[in-house]
């Protein structure tokens, strides 16, 4: 039987000499859009704007849940339009 406690300490010793799990220089440059709807956990905007340069869309909804795409496409869909629109 294996203890997974000591896999997990085994697996972070691994990420940290490959690579993995170290901190990024610097915020993030790719376009990013964030859209928060109403029943679902709030976004963190201070976080998000600390660590993405180039938020393009952050957008609140006063419906749809952790699901969007169910119970709010249309909310959705016009998001990701919106976003991609000024992508381009």
């Amino acid at each position: 039987m294996t203890n997974d406690y000591e896999d997990a300490a085994a697996a972070a010793v691994q990420q940290k000499s490959n690579g993995r799990g170290t901190c990024v220089s610097g915020p993030t440059t790719v376009p990013l859009g964030l859209a928060e709807v109403a029943w679902d956990l709030p976004s963190i905007r201070t976080l998000a704007e600390r660590d993405h340069t180039n938020i393009l869309s952050l957008k609140v909804y006063d419906r749809g849940s952790h699901f969007p795409a169910h119970d709010a496409p249309d909310l959705l869909v016009g998001d990701i339009w919106q976003f991609f629109g000024k992508v381009r």
